[in-house]
């Protein structure tokens, strides 16, 4: 029995190549077995290692697996549309609002993390230059503070990659708006 995934890709690159790259998105599990089911139901074959030569062999079951991969693909678009008109949503409201901390929580996040960060590391230094002998107690007691640092940065990730997700569907990546182009980009 062959792999879901690498034989939703082989499924998606023959008959409708612009679903490949969501087979290799954060829902890739959930899209391949989309894309298999579209496959079976087309072929009547539900045996995945011989469904690529059913479909090869039979124009009229190919022709049907494109017409539902392409409603599939219309779907999908649909349901990214919507997540991300909620989240423009959000942004919206958070900077149109008129507290001042709602419109600018996230960059807030971000430099308290960071002036926390560095005001810790900066006192954890000085107690161990003032006091070498004691540096091996102070470095396991900050072993306790893994945990909180975990929760913290990982919710820091999250806007950070969000934010950034938010930006490229507005206008790309960043590295398309650079002055000079990079090695191998023109």
């Amino acid at each position: 029995m062959l792999p879901l995934i690498p034989l939703a890709i082989s499924l998606a690159a023959e008959f409708v190549p612009s679903l490949v790259g969501r087979v290799a998105g954060p829902k890739a599990e959930t899209i391949a077995q989309g894309i298999v089911g579209h496959a079976t139901a087309a072929a009547g074959e539900s045996d995945p290692s011989r469904l690529m030569d059913a479909l090869r062999a039979s124009p009229e079951a190919a022709a049907r697996l494109q017409e539902a991969l392409l409603d599939y693909e219309k779907t999908l678009v649909q349901e990214e549309t919507r997540r991300l008109g909620a989240v423009n949503e959000t942004s919206r409201l958070e900077a149109a609002s008129e507290d001042a901390y709602v419109r600018r929580m996230r960059p807030t996040f971000g430099y308290v993390m960071a002036m926390t960060w560095a005001a810790q590391m900066a006192a954890i230094t000085w107690a161990i230059v003032k006091t070498p002998a004691e540096a091996a107690r102070i470095i396991e007691s900050i072993a306790g503070l893994t945990f909180m640092w975990a929760i913290g940065l990982s919710v820091l990730g999250v806007y950070v990659w969000k934010r950034s997700e938010e930006k490229g569907a507005a206008g790309g990546s960043l590295l398309d708006h650079l002055p000079i182009p990079l090695p191998g980009k023109r």
